[in-house]
């Protein structure tokens, strides 16, 4: 079998979902045996992809990383460092760590020809700086991303890449949202939700969606109508749940919490703390 048909065959399971595990293998040992470093290292990031456990997860992006180095190509360079820095923010909160990544992973897509790899990179140095506080400058990162995503879901590209691009715009919307949000302008914040709310309408975006929902839920929390943001911040909860995004689960907690302290209703606050 090609490596396309190999992928095909466990490309529907969900992230952590070890039963794709096995068809990973296949793919991974046609790749050894060929001494075909490209296709190892995707190999190796897929492993990492549906493994449950963390510590399985970067020592396979880490096998992912050699196998680029050995193919010698910028880009596979730069995509095996962006995604160990990712799994770094993602599972586990270290952001110096993931940050080192990225900025490596950055270095290598200047001489690299993918262009929407090198967005990618922008779009999760702005993550960082986001969540350290430095909005201005995370905002900058966004929205670039935000303008070079969204000529790519309107234009003829393939399925795929405008699948790819509706994700990237899709996210930077909600991060900008978050930005003008911790800088009080809630009234941009409200603008962007509603315009990513508009777009996302389509079924495959459950967890895009989610985020805005959530953004949309804390934005009510700050109007004052308290019932509104407890009822979308609840509808988001199960989609981080089963992304096992505990920051943004957490967030939603707060806020429902903060809610019910602004209705009177101490004891249920309490309980959600």
């Amino acid at each position: 079998k090609t490596y396309e048909e190999l992928e095909k065959t466990y490309e529907s399971f969900n992230e952590n979902d070890e039963k794709a595990l096995q068809y990973v293998n296949l793919y991974l040992s046609k790749s050894k045996k060929e001494s075909n470093y490209a296709e190892l290292k995707q190999a190796y990031e897929d492993y990492s992809y549906y493994s449950a456990d963390k510590k399985s997860k970067l020592k396979y992006a880490d096998s992912a990383l050699i196998a680029a180095k050995k193919a010698k190509d910028n880009d596979l360079l730069s995509s095996a460092y962006l995604y160990k820095g990712s799994l770094y923010y993602f599972y586990f909160k270290n952001y110096q760590f993931a940050l080192s990544e990225y900025l490596k992973a950055y270095q290598y897509s200047k001489n690299g020809k993918s262009e929407y790899l090198r967005y990618k990179i922008i779009y999760q140095i702005g993550l960082v700086k986001s969540y350290l506080g430095y909005y201005d400058e995370a905002l900058s990162h966004f929205q670039e991303c935000l303008f070079y995503f969204e000529t790519k879901t309107k234009r003829n590209y393939s399925s795929n890449e405008r699948y790819n691009a509706s994700k990237g715009y899709l996210n930077s919307l909600h991060q900008i949202a978050v930005c003008y949000r911790n800088m009080k302008n809630y009234e941009k914040a409200d603008s962007i939700i509603n315009i990513g709310l508009k777009f996302s309408e389509i079924e495959e975006f459950s967890s895009e969606k989610a985020y805005l929902i959530k953004c949309k839920g804390i934005s009510e929390y700050h109007h004052k109508r308290y019932n509104f943001a407890i009822t979308l911040l609840q509808k988001s909860l199960p989609i981080f749940s089963k992304d096992d995004d505990f920051y943004w689960s957490s967030v939603s907690d707060f806020y429902i919490g903060k809610s019910y302290l602004g209705l009177g209703k101490q004891e249920q606050a309490i309980q959600q703390f």
